[in-house]
């Protein structure tokens, strides 16, 4: 597998907390089903998308499952929002760091909506696969637009994630 170009599944485990102050609550916590694709002649983009999919053991939950995380993904998993990140730091074919940004630098096409964010993202890999840890805030109105110094709303977050078996990765 190149650890420049690739599609794969993650199963993530989210905290949220509020926008400001940008400190995590430990009641907040929820896990997710996530696509991480990158790519670039460098490896120097990376995508993370949440996905619509539900669980079966939790189908009002989209995107979610219940503990223990499952060792493989759903076959169908969709992309809902997704951010984009730019390679900061890179640890070769063990991983790099990205910054993740709230504008598509260079008219790169993400699957389905582009998601404005402020953070960061490292990405590594080891002899079980790849761990994503992440951590950032955003804010949106109605629109899905960002808003880049709100007053109220939007939210801290912070993803540790695994990769599974995925019948839709691409390696």
């Amino acid at each position: 597998m190149s650890a420049l170009a690739f599609k794969i599944a993650m199963g993530n485990t989210i905290h949220t907390g509020d926008y400001d102050p940008p400190e995590l609550d430990p009641a907040r916590r929820g896990q997710e089903w996530l696509i991480v694709r990158r790519w670039g002649n460098r490896g120097q983009y990376l995508e993370i998308s949440d996905t619509t999919t539900p669980n079966a053991n939790n189908p009002r939950a989209p995107g979610a499952f219940n503990p223990p995380m499952p060792h493989e993904a759903p076959a169908q998993l969709d992309p809902n929002q997704s951010m984009l990140g730019l390679m900061l730091r890179s640890h070769g074919d063990e991983g790099a760091v990205f910054l993740l940004v709230r504008r598509n630098i260079d008219n790169q096409v993400v699957s389905g909506t582009f998601y404005p964010v402020d953070g960061y993202a490292e990405l590594r890999r080891d002899g079980s696969g790849w761990r994503l840890r992440a951590s950032g805030r955003h804010a949106h109105n109605d629109k899905g637009e960002d808003v880049p110094n709100p007053t109220t709303g939007g939210m801290s977050w912070h993803f540790d994630a695994i990769s599974v078996t995925w019948k839709g990765q691409d390696l």
